[in-house]
């Protein structure tokens, strides 16, 4: 289970790829939120997509990284990862600020 969870930890790093850096850069720039918001569904696309490629492949890299015997615990590690990647902090400029 600790290897799944290793595993989760490094597939929501891999398939966020950078979106919390990024809406914060397309938000900063010029005061506009707008290429943040443009962003975000993008990158929810290729997160989906990530995801369901280490779905259809954990025989593959199970196999490779001896964890073969875990693939039920490696199944709701990629789909915790997938599902927790565009959620949390990248979201949280695009929310406008009470003053």
């Amino acid at each position: 289970m600790t290897s799944a969870n290793a595993v989760m930890q490094v597939l929501f790093v891999f398939a966020g790829l950078g979106l919390q850096t990024a809406v914060q850069r397309e938000c900063s720039a010029l005061a506009n939120p707008r290429g943040a918001r443009q962003l975000v569904p993008a990158a929810v696309v290729v997160i989906v997509v990530i995801s369901t490629l280490a779905w259809c492949t954990i025989g593959l890299w199970a196999s490779a990284l001896q964890l073969a015997d875990d693939v039920p615990a490696l199944r709701l590690a990629v789909l915790w990862a997938g599902s927790s990647a565009p959620m949390g902090r990248p979201w949280r400029p695009l929310r406008p600020v009470k003053v």
